[in-house]
Order: structure tokens, then C-alpha cells, then sequence
């Protein structure tokens, strides 16, 4: 109908419910409860503080935080579990994600504990995070079957990331960094880089850290890449020799058994 939308459809279980000789109610774990304040918000909190980060005209940085909340609202306001964590997952490449450094996993795991480790003096736990990015979001993104997601992952990873935004707030304007490159940067600084990795090693499994180091992929060396372009060179004429064989040749091929 043309007076609906798909807005208008979005519906999910209600709050009341009725059985034989029962009835009662149960609340949504997200309601909303209205509050009135008698004063200003920042009288009420007094530790209260705003994030005065600029729509327009900001840094790189500056703009990237912005869009990094702009993912975390659009987070709150989808019914998915799967499609939530999405969100929450590019606000975090938003402010610590960089294209060029192969695997997303490790790479976005490890800054965000280095950051919090830099701002608030300990690692936070890598595991979970780890884990939701790897086999769900990376899933869900491929197309895979992804595991279960309870709403306690959703409420995990939405603290998480809100965390690491307060976090990058303090540290970018602490340094005067101006870029999400230039933050990067700075957390693979005085050894903070093989502090974190040294923990993460630690902390998580084999598969996950054991060959992986921050930063981009080193690039081969010019004899190791003469060395793989003859190879590849190789391949093809092998290749092309084997299509040129006759169907005689191909029936009359013997295979020995080694020691043979």
C-alpha cells in the first residue's frame, strides 16, 4: 500500500501478555524511560562534558570521530543484533582503521589496546573484540552463517567502542595529532607497540598474533621479487606445455611410486 512504509513495519514482540487466570508485563532491555530535569544537564552531572567536536572545518581526525558517531547512532536505532554490531564495527575502522595494513582484525584489536593502555593505564580485554569482528561482522560481511549474538555482545561492543572514542578525544588533543595516520603513528611509539603486542600474545590464541606485527606489510626484497617472477614465469610454461601434449601423451603418462 502506498501509505505505508517500511518504517511502518518494523515490529517485534510486545510488552503485555496475557495467559490462563495470568497477565503481567516485561520490559524491552532498550525502553526508554522519560526524565525532567529541573536544572541544566551539566548541574545535575557535574562531571558531565559534551564532546565539542566541530560539524565542519575540523581536522581529520575531528571529522572522522564525527563520522564514527554517526555509525554508533545509526547502531541504536536498527533491531539487528548482526546489522548493529556492523555498525559499531566501521565507527571503529572510521577512527582506527587503515586499508593498507592487510587483516583488520589484528590490526584494529591492537591499536585499540594500545590506546587504552596510553590513556587509561591498563590493556582492555582483546578477546571478545577480536572475536565479534572475526567470526561475526567478517561473516556477516562474506555472507557466512554467523555464530548467535545476544544483546549482551551489542551492549559489550557499544561500551567498548564509546570508550575508545572518549579515548581517541583525550589522546589526539593531548598530542595535537590532526590525522588518523598521524594517531596510529604515535601509539607504535617508546616501545608501546611491543608492550601491546607482548600482551596481546600473551592473552590470546597462537593463530591470532603469533605471526602478526603492526604496521604495513613488509615489501619483498628486489631479489625475492626476481626470485617469485621467474617462478611465476616458470608456472606458466609449465602450464602451457601441458595443454600442448597430445591425448596420446596424456594416456601414455606413467606415475611410480617413490623407490620405485
Amino acid at each position: 500500500m502506498n501509505a505505508l512504509n517500511q518504517k511502518q513495519l518494523r515490529f517485534r514482540l510486545g510488552e503485555m501478555y496475557l495467559t490462563e487466570g495470568y497477565e503481567g508485563f516485561s520490559r524491552h532491555s532498550d525502553v526508554a524511560y522519560g526524565m525532567d530535569f529541573p536544572k541544566p544537564i551539566i548541574e545535575v552531572f557535574p562531571t558531565f562534558r559534551p564532546l565539542d567536536i566541530p560539524f565542519n572545518n575540523g581536522t581529520e581526525i575531528e571529522t572522522r570521530i564525527g563520522l564514527a558517531l554517526s555509525w554508533i547512532d545509526a547502531a541504536y536505532m536498527d533491531a539487528s543484533p548482526i546489522h548493529r554490531i556492523g555498525f559499531l564495527f566501521t565507527a571503529l575502522e572510521a577512527i582506527l582503521g587503515d586499508s593498507s595494513e592487510g587483516l583488520k582484525a589484528p590490526a584494529l584489536v591492537f591499536y585499540r589496546t594500545a590506546l587504552g593502555h596510553i590513556v587509561r593505564g591498563h590493556f582492555p580485554d582483546p578477546n571478545r573484540l577480536y572475536y565479534l569482528y572475526d567470526r561475526v561482522r567478517s561473516y556477516a560481511t562474506h555472507g557466512e552463517p554467523t555464530p548467535d549474538v545476544s544483546e549482551d555482545d551489542v551492549s559489550y561492543l557499544n561500551w567498548n567502542i564509546r570508550e575508545t572514542l572518549l579515548d581517541l578525544v583525550s589522546f589526539s588533543r593531548e598530542r595535537n595529532l590532526t590525522s588518523r595516520k598521524k594517531v596510529r603513528q604515535e601509539l607504535l611509539r617508546d616501545g608501546v607497540d611491543q608492550l601491546t603486542l607482548d600482551f596481546l600474545r600473551s592473552h590470546g590464541p597462537q593463530e591470532w598474533w603469533g605471526e602478526w606485527s603492526p604496521g604495513p606489510p613488509q615489501r619483498k626484497s628486489q631479489r625475492e621479487q626476481e626470485l617469485a617472477a621467474k617462478v611465476e614465469s616458470l608456472e606458466t610454461e609449465l602450464d602451457m606445455l601441458k595443454e600442448q601434449r597430445t591425448p596420446q601423451q596424456q594416456s601414455s603418462t606413467t606415475i611410480q611410486e617413490p623407490g620405485a
